[in-house]
């Protein structure tokens, strides 16, 4: 009972400190959504350290094992309570795991080491270790599902790393009983001979549904927002994959494969049908792409539950499943962006799943000639995509950013910028080029010719049409944390060089404005939001309070709030 609550424990505290800690580095990157997936690298990368470490100690005695594992939790005690705060933004995935290794690296790994260590211990009893990877899931579950509905509504983030310390430290007695209290040991079985096929199945099998769950990730941050409401979305329904697999009454993996095929062929179809036109509900969208991938997680976990070998092999198992968590996830994260202008990343695991479904062999074989042509259809449309109409195409941290020429409602030949649904900026080319603010600028003319606004402040940039709001005496200060935006607003669009170049901010906007704190403005433009992804960080009361106190007495604080699915009107008049 003590180990099952150990590792119940241990669980909730691994996986509900990722939302915690992805909700405190909102400011620093920007509330872009591959900031969470970082995130979930860094603890996948942590896992791997943790069973690496309990494969290493499973060729000693459980007592020196348990006496590590005890250890590195108690020296875990150092980084609490959690802290990311810092006053410069991150720009990358690698500033993120530099942070996030100097910050909660030591009670990560201590907490990835525990699960191997007290199934090795219940195992030297005699009893089946692998029950209690129930209770781990369970924890890890509830952990999640509990920092969107009870945590962040109900505590402070400095609360809820208060209290996320009180729970690492009654962990810590807990323990005590656990790997030290006196039981009657029984020797383990030897271990099993594995082959080097079994071991890459293994990978297999872990890194593609990762890699699905991150691709589900992005897709719901990007389309809904980046929140922990929606981050905890993905990671749940791939630990209830877990627990499903590994429960004593799995379900029939030939059943569960059969569905995911038709899930599949049904989302593909749609997903063609949306890129020739087709309107298709978003909500239906996201239902089926949650469908498929709970389908396809169930399957391939399933068959690796199947496939586990004896309690005397259990840590080098965990250790090949830590690997290929790893590696799905990084290749999300590092590696889909350099090959996918687009996020294209969940279908291109999905066509890697189809591979390994279990169906009859003709099928599957057949399935396996068709995945992997669409693999490279895949490719070639992105490539396409990339060239077709479009002066420039690039994704990095922070997203896909798209230059395209294509004629307005006059026909007129026009430059455009857009991050995927809605736009960031144009400029017209034809007749002559035009450098007159144009899209949601349009209504500001009048304000601008009024008012003098000797100082204007700008949270993004865009294609940096409103810096020809410009006259003599007016001075603009730009606060943008994509390099990439301003390298394409410099090089693609005009307005910078014959408007006037501002005074540049490279940072997240908050962050850069506690950091001016000299400057006082006439008019602060609030212009980073996209049609779909709100940095909430931007608009919350404290975002709210420190805007005002960078106006000056009859200063006018402008928000774009335009949205697809928000109403962000009334939350800001609520505050």
């Amino acid at each position: 009972m003590l180990a099952a609550c150990s590792l119940f424990l241990s669980a909730f505290l691994l996986f509900s400190v990722q939302p915690l800690l992805g909700k405190a580095m909102l400011p620093l990157i920007g509330g872009t959504p591959a900031g969470w997936l970082t995130i979930l690298v860094f603890f996948q990368l942590s896992l791997l350290v943790g069973y690496a470490l309990a494969h290493a100690l499973s060729r000693h005695s459980m007592r020196v094992h348990a006496v590590v594992a005890f250890t590195l939790l108690l020296a875990g005690l150092v980084f609490l309570p959690l802290d990311v705060a810092r006053d410069t933004s991150l720009t990358g995935p690698y500033d993120m795991l530099w942070l996030l290794l100097q910050v909660v690296s030591v009670p990560a790994i201590g907490l990835s080491l525990l699960s191997s260590t007290v199934q090795r211990r219940v195992a030297s009893t005699g009893r089946n270790p692998y029950v209690l990877y129930a209770a781990s899931n369970a924890g890890s579950l509830l952990g999640l599902l509990s920092y969107p509905l009870l945590a962040e509504p109900l505590l402070s983030l400095s609360q809820q790393k208060l209290a996320w310390s009180g729970g690492y430290m009654a962990l810590l007695l807990v323990l005590l009983a656990v790997l030290f209290g006196r039981v009657q040991e029984v020797p383990l079985p030897a271990r099993a001979m594995i082959s080097w096929r079994e071991r890459r199945m293994w990978v297999l099998l872990a890194a593609i549904p990762a890699s699905l769950s991150y691709g589900l990730a992005s897709y719901i941050s990007l389309e809904l927002g980046s929140f922990p409401l929606y981050w905890v979305v993905p990671l749940a329904a791939y630990l209830l994959s877990f627990i499903i697999a590994f429960s004593t009454r799995a379900p029939s993996v030939r059943l569960i494969s059969q569905f995911a095929l038709i899930c599949f062929v049904l989302t593909a179809g749609l997903s063609i049908a949306s890129l020739s036109g087709a309107v298709i509900p978003d909500r239906l969208f996201l239902l089926l792409w949650l469908a498929l991938f709970l389908l396809l997680a169930i399957a391939l976990h399933t068959r690796l539950a199947q496939n586990r070998p004896a309690a005397g092999s259990l840590t080098e198992y965990y250790l090949w499943l830590a690997l290929g968590g790893a590696l799905g996830g990084m290749f999300n994260v590092f590696i889909a962006p350099v090959i996918f202008a687009y996020p294209f990343d969940f279908f291109f695991a999905g066509l890697f799943a189809l591979m390994l479904l279990d169906l009859a062999p003709g099928l599957l074989k057949g399935l396996r000639r068709l995945a992997t042509a669409g693999l490279i259809l895949l490719v070639s449309i992105s490539t396409l995509m990339s060239v077709q109409n479009t002066q420039k195409v690039e994704r990095n941290f922070f997203g896909s950013i798209i230059v395209f020429d294509a004629p307005d409602a006059q026909g007129r030949k026009t430059r455009y910028l857009t991050t995927g649904v809605g736009y960031q900026g144009s400029q017209r080319l034809e007749p002559e080029v035009e450098t007159i603010p144009q899209l949601y600028f349009t209504p500001l003319h009048g304000l601008f010719r009024e008012r003098q606004f000797a100082e204007v402040g700008m949270l993004g940039v865009g294609a940096g049409m409103a810096l020809c709001f410009n006259r003599a005496g007016r001075h603009f200060t730009v606060y943008e944390i994509d390099p990439k935006i301003r390298r394409i607003a410099e090089r693609d669009f005009t307005y910078i060089s014959t408007c006037g170049a501002p005074e540049w901010h490279m940072g997240d906007g908050r962050i850069e404005l506690q950091r001016t704190a000299d400057k006082r403005f006439d008019l602060l433009m609030i212009d980073a939001f996209q049609a779909v992804n709100i940095p909430v960080h931007l608009i919350n009361r404290e975002a709210l309070a420190l805007y005002r106190s960078r106006l000056k007495p009859d200063g006018l604080l402008l928000y774009n709030i335009a949205s697809i699915h928000y109403l962000l009107k009334p939350q800001l008049v609520a505050q």
